[in-house]
């Protein structure tokens, strides 16, 4: 064989292997949870958090998964973890602390700190300045495909 068919064959079989993995992949739903950690960071357990994660979206095709799990209120904020995940769409044009609104009481808060969407996997904590832990609150986001906006409700 010649050095250049080597090198198209080789060349070919990269190809098969990277078209393969990203078809593999828009079929694939998984949920928020199995995002790529930050380093340092740590999965909250339903044991110790009264307010379960709630998921909107899938990792489908032109969808964006999105997991909420409210840590509690922590130095005068309310620390909600996300995990945002996707297979398809780019997240870094969305600017969550513009997107997103806590509800409570009647009140409407914007977050003080968001982790910056980056890539198709997101993994951090939003900080609402709250100084008391409501019982019954809401989160909206608007914006992110393919869901025009996703409510998430504890209480």
């Amino acid at each position: 064989m010649k050095k250049t068919d080597l090198l198209m064959y080789g060349g070919l079989a990269i190809i098969a292997g990277v078209l393969i993995y990203s078809v593999a992949g828009l079929f694939t739903n998984l949920p928020a949870t199995d995002a790529i950690l930050a380093e340092g960071s740590q999965a909250v357990s339903s044991a110790e958090n009264p307010f379960p994660p709630v998921l909107t979206g899938t990792t489908g095709p032109g969808d964006v998964a999105i997991e909420l799990t409210p840590l509690g209120v922590k130095e005068g904020k309310l620390e909600v973890q996300i995990a945002a995940n996707t297979h398809s769409v780019d997240l870094s044009p969305f600017d969550l602390k513009e997107l997103t609104t806590l509800e409570y009481t009647g009140k409407l808060l914007k977050p003080q700190s968001v982790p910056r969407l980056v890539g198709h996997h997101v993994y951090g904590v939003m900080a609402f300045p709250l100084a008391e832990e409501p019982s019954d609150f809401a989160i909206t986001i608007t914006g992110i495909p393919r869901v025009g906006e996703r409510i998430f409700e504890w209480g």
